[in-house]
């Protein structure tokens, strides 16, 4: 009984492999993105810009995420912690907004 209970699923399993049809198109295999070839290209032309956007908003979304547990805290210490995280979160961005990272450089 345990051996039919292992044999008839097996055969389900490997069944689609032995009756399918093989295709040879590899146009059905590559992956398109946005409507470029990006097997064929080696370089990603992109603006710079958009990878230091990407960037600063995960470092600020994590920060976020490290914030909310501080919200729900009443306590005098949770209090001075939440606001002493603010304030390096917002003179981070200053940092930033000062240094001209979030400006647009269009010379890349």
């Amino acid at each position: 009984m345990f051996s039919i209970a292992l044999i008839i699923p097996t055969i389900v399993m490997f069944l689609p492999f032995i009756l399918a049809q093989s295709r040879t198109d590899t146009e059905l295999y590559s992956a398109f993105e946005c409507g470029f070839d990006n097997l064929n290209h080696r370089e990603f032309h992109s603006h710079p810009s958009f990878f230091y956007y990407q960037v600063i908003f995960l470092i600020f979304d994590m920060e976020l995420v490290i914030l909310i547990p501080l919200i729900w805290g009443s306590n005098t210490m949770s209090i001075i912690t939440f606001s002493s995280f603010l304030l390096v979160v917002l003179l981070g961005w200053l940092y930033e907004w000062r240094e001209g990272s979030l400006a647009w450089n269009k010379t890349c």
